[in-house]
């Protein structure tokens, strides 16, 4: 009986420790979900101007994958904590944030979360013509 235990607790142990180690791996290196999840936590921890740079990099990460999934997940998440910090939004960002917005829009299927980022993007616009000179 005890022939039998220690290679089945051996294999036991030494199938978790193997599982642990791939979760991990693919965890630290993945390229999409985990690594865009970790990107989104850093945009809404941010405050102030330093969300909106880091939205605007996120968005344009989210436009390259054009994963019309993850973009509606993201913008369910993103599209109020991102509409407090417009007001601070740098100037230098605005244009950036416009184009990573229209490129998000493209490929999302969902035509409520398409048209709320066009809306966003709409409103950068127009906030930019009203400019004085």
């Amino acid at each position: 009986m005890r022939a039998f235990l220690i290679p089945v607790l051996v294999i036991l142990v030494g199938g978790s420790a193997a599982l642990f180690l791939i979760v991990w791996l693919r965890a630290r290196f993945a390229v999409g979900g985990t690594a865009m999840r970790g990107q989104l936590g850093r945009v809404l921890t941010a405050h102030g101007p330093a969300r909106c740079i880091a939205a605007a990099h996120y968005l344009d990460q989210l436009a390259k994958r054009e994963d019309s999934t993850a973009i509606t997940a993201a913008w369910a998440r993103l599209e109020m904590p991102l509409l407090e910090a417009l007001p601070d939004c740098p100037p230098d960002y605005k244009l950036p944030l416009i184009n990573a917005l229209d490129a998000c829009a493209r490929p999302c299927r969902v035509v409520a979360t398409a048209r709320a980022i066009i809306t966003m993007r709409n409103s950068l616009l127009n906030n930019g013509d009203t400019d004085p000179g």
